[in-house]
C-alpha cells in the first residue's frame, strides 16, 4: 500500500513511468511515433464509423489492427520497439483475454452464432489494441503519460463533436461533417451511434483528465485544458442519459481516489468540474426543445445557442475557480488518518456501502421494478434515476436458459440419447419432454 501511495504522489507524471528496462535502451527512433499515429487513427476511425460494429467498417478496422500488430511484432523483433509492462497491466490484459475466451466458448450455446463470431473478432481486436498500447508506452520515455494524454485528446474531440449536436445542430462546414445528429433522438449518441458506448468512452477518459488537472508537476496550460475536457466529459455523459455510463464514471473516479494519496486535491478539482457542468446541464434538462425527439432543426437552433453559452459559462467558472485553487495546491493534503487506510479497508467500506444500497433497493421495491417488463423511457432525462432494467432481465433469463439447455445436452450420455431416440414413438416422447423443459425454463416476454 505504501508503494502505491508513493507512486501516486509523484507529481511529474500522470501515470507511473514505463518499466525501467525500456528507459535503459537507446532511442527507438520514429517507430513509436508511427505506432502512436496508427493507434490514434484506429481509435478515431472506430469512433467516427459508428463504433465500427457493422460491415464493412468492422472488417476494415480489424484488418487494419491486424496489420499494425504484425508490423509491430516485426519491429519488436528488430529492436525498434519494446514490449514491457507492470504486473497490473499484465493482469488486466489477462482478464481481457479471459473475456475473449469466454466469448468464443459462448458460440457453443448462442442462438445467433454468426453474431457471436463477430463479437469474438471484435474482442480479439480489443486485446490486440491493448497490447499495442502497452508496447507504445514501453517504447517511449514517459510513455504511459503520452499514451494517456493522447487518449484524452481523442476523448475531448469526441465529446466536443457530441455536444455540438446540441449546441450547433445546423453547423456543417464545407460538408466535411454534420452536427445535426440529434434530429432523431435528443440523447447524445454520436459519433458512436449508441449512447452507452459514448458514455463509457468518456468515462474511461475522465480519471485521466482529473489526474492531469490535479497534477502539480504539469504545465499550468495543460492542467487547464484537462480540466476543460473534464467538464465536457461530465456534460456529455449526463446528456447520454446512460445509467451504465454514470455508474462507470463513479467507479472510475472512485478507483482513482482509492488508489491515490492525493485524494483531497483530486476531490477539489473534481468538484469544481462538476460545478462547471451544472449550467449546461440545467439548460439541457429544462428546455423542451433539447429533450424532445424528432424536432425540426429550426426548433432546436435557439435553445442550442443558449446551451452553448451555458457550457462556455460553466467552463469559465471552472477555470476561474481553478485559478483561485492553484495557490493552495500544497495545502490540499489528505489527512494522515485517511491516507494510512489500507486498500483492504477501503474495499471493505465500499463493499459495505454496496450491500447497504442493495438492501435499500430491495426493501423499497426496486428489485421488483428492476425485473418488470415495461416500456422504456428511452429519451426521458428522468430515466437516469429509473431502477428498471430496460427489459434486460428477460434477455438475461433467456440467455441463462439457453446456456443451461446447452450444458445439459453436452453432459448427457451419447449412448442414452441414441437409444432414447431409436424409435419414432420414443423420439416424439423425447421431443415432448424437451419442449416441456424449454417452456418451463423461459418466461413470457
Amino acid at each position: 500500500m505504501r508503494a502505491v501511495q508513493e507512486a501516486s504522489t509523484t507529481e511529474t507524471a500522470v501515470l507511473p513511468a514505463a518499466p525501467p528496462a525500456a528507459h535503459a535502451r537507446a532511442s527507438f527512433g520514429r517507430a513509436p511515433l508511427a505506432l502512436g499515429a496508427a493507434l490514434a487513427a484506429a481509435v478515431a476511425y472506430a469512433a467516427f464509423a459508428s463504433g465500427a460494429i457493422s460491415l464493412p467498417q468492422s472488417v476494415r478496422l480489424e484488418v487494419g489492427v491486424a496489420v499494425i500488430t504484425a508490423l509491430t511484432i516485426i519491429l519488436v523483433a528488430a529492436g525498434k520497439l519494446r514490449f514491457a509492462a507492470f504486473s497490473p497491466a499484465i493482469r488486466g490484459t489477462a482478464l481481457l483475454v479471459a473475456f475473449t475466451l469466454w466469448t468464443g466458448l459462448s458460440l457453443d450455446w448462442s442462438t445467433a452464432p454468426d453474431l457471436g463470431w463477430e463479437e469474438l473478432n471484435r474482442t480479439i481486436a480489443y486485446v490486440l489494441v491493448l497490447a499495442l498500447g502497452i508496447t507504445l508506452a514501453a517504447s517511449m520515455r514517459r510513455g504511459l503519460t503520452v499514451v494517456a494524454l493522447g487518449f484524452l485528446v481523442i476523448a475531448g474531440v469526441i465529446a466536443l463533436y457530441a455536444l455540438g449536436g446540441k449546441a450547433f445542430p445546423s453547423l456543417s462546414p464545407l460538408g466535411i461533417f454534420d452536427l445535426n445528429h440529434t434530429q432523431t433522438f435528443a440523447r447524445l449518441r454520436a459519433p458512436f451511434g449508441y449512447w452507452n458506448a459514448l458514455a463509457l468512452f468518456c468515462a474511461l477518459a475522465a480519471p485521466i483528465a482529473l489526474r492531469v488537472a490535479a497534477d502539480r508537476g504539469m504545465m499550468r496550460l495543460l492542467r487547464f485544458v484537462a480540466l476543460t475536457i473534464l467538464v465536457l466529459l461530465f456534460v456529455t455523459i449526463a446528456l447520454t442519459y446512460s445509467r451504465g455510463g454514470a455508474l462507470a464514471l463513479f467507479v472510475a473516479i472512485g478507483t482513482l481516489l482509492a488508489f491515490s494519496a492525493d485524494r483531497a486535491r483530486l476531490t477539489a478539482y473534481a468538484l469544481i468540474a462538476v460545478v462547471g457542468a451544472l449550467p449546461a446541464l440545467i439548460v439541457a434538462y429544462l428546455r423542451d426543445d433539447l429533450t424532445k425527439d424528432a424536432l425540426e432543426l429550426a426548433a432546436r437552433k435557439g435553445d442550442g445557442v443558449l446551451f452553448a453559452l451555458a457550457l462556455v459559462l460553466g467552463v469559465a467558472v471552472t477555470l476561474l475557480l481553478a485559478e483561485r485553487l492553484l495557490p493552495f495546491d500544497d495545502r490540499l493534503r489528505t489527512p494522515a488518518a485517511i491516507t494510512d487506510l489500507g486498500l483492504r479497508r477501503i474495499g471493505l467500506a465500499a463493499a459495505g456501502v454496496g450491500v447497504f444500497v442493495v438492501l435499500v433497493f430491495a426493501v423499497t421495491g426496486g428489485l421488483a421494478d428492476f425485473t418488470e417488463v415495461k416500456e422504456e423511457r428511452r429519451s426521458d432525462p428522468g430515466r437516469v434515476l429509473d431502477t428498471n432494467a430496460g427489459n434486460r432481465w428477460v434477455w438475461w433469463e433467456e440467455a441463462s436458459a439457453r446456456g443451461r439447455t446447452a450444458r445439459s445436452a453436452a453432459t448427457a450420455p451419447a449412448r442414452s440419447r441414441s437409444r432414447t431416440c431409436a424409435t419414432g414413438t420414443t423420439t416424439s416422447r423425447c421431443a415432448r419432454r424437451t419442449a416441456a423443459r424449454c417452456s418451463s425454463s423461459r418466461r413470457p416476454a
